[in-house]
């Protein structure tokens, strides 16, 4: 059985209840789609943009972004692209504040699952391994 990927548009329906109608149908398709058996995902990008688009559009803090993005992928039936590490990066955003923040972190584990040193001029960087900060 092939995968469910949620586009932004649907987990911002879900997390936002706005507007009512689109937000009970992306929760009725998602129902569905659990109790069909089908796996769920939330791609990291879409996990990244729903988190701009939270405190942008929503007036949300950053930290009650990533808790409500944690708590829809904790909640079972939804799970993160990357699993285990994109839920670690958001506990070391959530844990650490914002620097590096959400955006960093999730391009930082992608170079470290490519076993990849990460360069960047983003001094906050420097004290997560495998970055090497130019400059």
């Amino acid at each position: 059985m092939k995968p469910v990927y949620l586009d932004t548009s649907v987990v911002m329906r879900i997390l936002t209840g706005e507007p009512e109608d689109m937000a009970r149908t992306a929760e009725a398709t998602l129902c569905r789609e659990i109790n069909a058996g089908r796996k769920i995902v939330i791609l990291d990008l879409v996990l990244l943009e729903s988190y701009f688009a939270l405190q942008h559009h929503y007036g949300i803090t950053k930290n009650a972004a990533l808790r409500n993005l944690k708590a829809f992928l904790s909640e079972g039936g939804v799970e993160a692209e990357n699993g285990k590490t994109t839920m670690a990066v958001l506990d070391a955003v959530i844990a650490g504040g914002t620097k590096p923040g959400l955006a960093d972190r999730l391009i930082h584990a992608r170079a470290v699952q490519g076993k990849g040193v990460l360069c960047t001029f983003e001094k906050a960087s420097k004290k997560l391994a495998g970055v090497k900060v130019l400059g």
